[in-house]
């Protein structure tokens, strides 16, 4: 059975972030269990904080629908964010507005799929 593929987003781009380290920790363990693993930051995919009209005025940024399209690749998401109004923190936005049949905003498993988000906030 070929190794699941899991997704790794640390919620911050500040260099040492409590999130960067608990993104890169669960990438070593993940590797450890024989996971594929893909680690990305938020800084590779630059993103204005997520606002409908931008949306309805020329559909979404190009960098929403390719991190959309990385997490499509993937099995599940391990998403490690500072808390933001009992939320991700909104550099992760964007990923709210994706299809259901990716996940719901509750970010849990979406029956209709086989995928599954893993949220760490801290407070």
């Amino acid at each position: 059975m070929p190794s699941p593929k899991i997704l790794v987003i640390p919620g911050s781009t500040r260099v040492g972030s409590h999130n960067v380290r608990l993104a890169a920790l669960a990438v070593k363990e993940l590797t450890l269990s024989d996971v594929d693993v893909t680690r990305i930051s938020l800084a590779d995919y630059e993103l204005p904080i997520y606002e409908a009209g931008i949306e309805t005025k020329g559909g979404p940024p190009a960098n929403a629908l390719r991190l959309k399209q990385m997490i499509m690749a993937h099995n599940g998401v391990f998403i490690a964010s500072p808390e933001y109004s009992a939320s991700v923190t909104p550099m992760l936005s964007w990923i709210e507005t994706m299809p259901a049949a990716w996940c719901t905003t509750k970010w849990k498993l979406a029956p209709e799929t086989d995928r599954i988000v893993v949220t760490i906030c801290w407070k």
